[in-house]
């Protein structure tokens, strides 16, 4: 990405700084690369979770 920006190759922090601000945030990266979401606590199960919490706590 950075080559198709400076392709001298010679490329200045100001260039590198707007490369990794293209990218985006690296967990979102990571997440794209991944495919699929990851979760503490599915959705599937989420209710389920919900509910024995609430009667536990209460």
């Amino acid at each position: 990405m950075l080559k198709e920006h400076i392709p001298a190759g010679q490329a200045s922090k100001e260039d590198v700084e707007s490369v990794l601000l293209e990218l985006g945030h690296p967990n979102e990266l990571a997440a794209k690369y991944r495919g699929y979401e990851r979760y503490l606590i599915g959705p599937m199960l989420l209710d389920t979770y919900l509910t024995t919490l609430k009667i536990v706590l209460a």
